[in-house]
C-alpha cells in the first residue's frame, strides 16, 4: 500500500481579477473566526492568503479580516476572505472608491485516483519483468492557475507548490477555482475600527473616513483621530484630502492643515469622470469656481487660467473650446490660449458641430467655430427641422424672418421668405403658402404649386393626397402628382 498512494494531487486554481462588484447582502454568508480554523480549512485559508499576497497590488497595504467565509457542501469546499489592499480607483476618478476586496477559493471534492509518477522517484512498471522499486519519496503538487491569461494552449500560474506529503487529509480534491473581486463599497473591519460611525465614505488598512453626527472626519487604525469630525464632506485626493466646510472646498493634509485656496465649486467624482471620458485632454484638469469666477486647476491645485469669467462650460470636445459667460454675455474661448474667438453674444449654441447659432438683441444668426460670421443676427429663428438631419445631406436649415420661412443650405438661401410652413418627407418637402399646399424638391425647386386646400393619407395609408375642391390627388414618392 505504501507505493499505491504515491499519486499526484493537481490543484488548479483560477485567479480572476475583475472590477466586478461583490455586493453586500447578495448571499447569506457563513462567517467563521480565522482563529478557530483547523485541518483542511486552515490549510485552504493559508493557500488563499498566499494567492492573495502573490497578486496583491501593494503587499504593505494588505490587512485580512479576522473572519472568513466558509461554504462546505457534498461536492465542494469554498473559503473566502475580506481584506484591504491598495486603493482602487474607478476609471478616471480622482479619488478612490474602495480599498476593500473579497477573494475566495473553491475546492472540488472527488474520489482518489492513484497516479503512479513516471521517472525518478517513482514506481515504474516496465513492459516486461518485475516492477522497479522507487529510490526517492513521492512528491505531491499544488498548481494555481491564473485565469486572466486567456491563451488557449498555455497558462501562467499564480502559485506552484510541491510536497512529499498530501496537501489535504480530510477529502480528495481534483481542482479549485480562485477569484478576487473589488468590493462594492467600503466594508469596515470592526477589529480595526471598533467605533460606531454613521456612514463610512472610505476605509483601508491605515484610516477610515466616516461621519459622526452628520460631520465627517478621519480615524486612524491606531484609534487616533487624524482629522476632526467637523467637515461637510471628505475625500482622498492623492496624499491629501479634499474637504468641504461652510460650503467651501479646499485641500487639507493629514495634519488638518489647509494647503490650498478655498473654492465655491469643485467637480464631483461623477462629473469629473464623465468629462474626462468624453474629453480625454481634461484629465487632471479641474473646472472650479474661486471668488465667484470659474477657472482651472491642475492636480497640484495651481491656478491655470485667469479669473475672468462668471461661468465656463466645455463646448467643442475636439478642439477643447469653452463657452464662457461674462456680464450676462456668452463668448467662445480657446482653452489653450484662453483667447476669445467670437464677439460676445446674448447666447451661443452649437448647432451641428460645424456652425454656431448666435443670438443678439432677440435676433439670431450663424457663425463658424473661428468666430467668422456666416449670417448676421437678423432672423427670428434658425433651426434644423425634424427630418432634415436624417434625410438630407448637407443639412437643410429653416430660417424665419417676419413670420415667413425660407430654406437654407450650403451657405445660400434655396427659397425666398414666402412659406408659412415647410415639412420634410423622404425625397421632397411639403410647403404651405397663403393657406394652400404644394411640394418642393430638396433643392427648393417647385414640384407642385401651392394651390391645394389640404393634405391627407389615402385609404390604405400608403400615400399622401392633396385635396382641392373636395377632390383627392395622390402624390408619389418624389412629391409629384400621381393621377388627377
Amino acid at each position: 500500500m505504501k507505493g499505491f498512494f504515491n499519486y499526484l494531487i493537481k490543484t488548479l486554481s483560477v485567479f480572476c481579477i475583475t472590477a466586478f462588484s461583490f455586493c453586500t447582502g447578495q448571499t447569506q454568508e457563513n462567517m467563521k473566526p480565522v482563529g478557530i480554523l483547523a485541518g483542511d480549512e486552515k490549510k485552504m485559508y493559508e493557500i488563499l492568503k498566499e494567492c492573495i499576497a502573490e497578486k496583491a497590488i501593494n503587499k504593505s497595504a494588505l490587512h485580512y479580516f479576522s473572519e472568513c467565509v466558509i461554504h462546505d457542501t457534498s461536492d465542494k469546499m469554498t473559503i473566502g476572505a475580506y481584506y484591504y489592499d491598495e486603493n482602487y480607483y474607478h476609471e478616471n476618478y480622482y479619488s478612490p472608491s474602495s480599498a476593500t476586496y473579497y477573494a475566495s477559493i473553491t475546492f472540488k471534492k472527488t474520489q482518489p485516483e492513484p497516479d503512479l509518477p513516471r521517472g525518478r522517484g517513482s514506481v515504474k512498471t516496465p513492459s516486461y519483468g518485475k516492477p522497479q522499486e522507487a529510490t526517492a519519496p513521492p512528491q505531491f503538487y499544488l498548481v494555481v492557475k491564473d485565469a486572466n491569461d486567456k491563451r488557449l494552449y498555455s497558462s501562467s500560474y499564480v502559485l506552484q507548490k510541491k510536497s512529499n506529503q498530501p496537501f489535504f487529509t480530510g477529502n480528495y480534491y481534483s481542482e479549485s477555482n480562485f477569484s478576487k473581486n473589488v468590493y462594492n463599497g467600503n466594508k469596515v473591519d470592526k477589529d480595526l475600527y471598533p467605533q460606531n460611525f454613521d456612514h463610512a465614505v472610505f476605509v483601508n488598512t491605515f484610516f477610515i473616513i466616516a461621519s459622526q453626527k452628520g460631520k465627517y472626519g478621519i480615524q486612524s487604525s491606531k484609534k487616533e483621530t487624524m482629522i476632526p469630525f467637523e467637515y461637510e464632506s471628505l475625500q482622498v485626493f492623492d496624499n491629501n484630502f479634499l474637504a468641504q466646510k461652510d460650503s467651501k472646498f479646499f485641500l487639507i493634509n493629514s495634519k488638518n492643515e489647509k494647503i490650498s485656496q478655498e473654492m465655491e465649486k469643485f467637480p464631483s467624482l461623477f462629473e469629473y469622470s464623465t468629462t474626462v471620458n468624453n474629453i480625454p485632454q481634461t484629465k487632471n484638469i479641474f473646472l472650479v469656481k474661486i471668488n465667484g469666477k470659474q477657472t482651472f486647476l491642475d492636480r497640484n491645485f495651481n491656478v491655470l487660467k485667469p479669473l475672468v469669467y462668471d461661468k465656463i462650460e466645455y463646448f467643442n470636445t475636439k478642439q477643447l473650446m469653452l463657452l464662457a459667460t461674462i456680464d450676462k454675455k456668452q463668448v467662445l474661448v480657446d482653452y489653450y490660449s484662453f483667447k476669445e474667438l467670437t464677439p460676445r453674444y446674448d447666447k451661443i449654441t452649437n448647432l451641428d458641430n460645424e456652425r454656431l447659432l448666435i443670438e443678439s438683441n432677440g435676433k439670431k444668426g450663424l457663425a463658424d467655430f473661428t468666430g467668422k460670421i456666416i449670417l448676421e443676427c437678423l432672423y427670428d429663428n434658425i433651426e434644423i427641422p425634424l427630418g432634415s438631419d436624417y434625410y438630407t445631406k448637407p443639412i437643410k436649415l429653416l430660417i424665419e424672418k417676419d413670420k415667413k420661412l425660407a430654406l437654407y443650405a450650403n451657405g445660400q438661401f434655396l427659397t425666398k421668405f414666402e412659406y408659412d410652413k415647410i415639412s420634410f418627407r423622404t425625397n421632397f418637402l411639403i410647403v404651405k403658402k397663403d393657406n394652400r399646399y404644394g411640394t418642393l424638391d430638396m433643392n427648393g425647386n417647385v414640384l407642385i404649386a401651392c394651390k391645394y386646400d389640404s393634405t391627407q393619407s389615402n385609404n390604405t395609408g400608403t400615400r399622401l393626397e392633396f385635396i382641392k375642391n373636395g377632390k383627392a390627388f395622390e402624390i408619389n414618392e418624389n412629391g409629384e402628382i400621381l393621377k388627377n
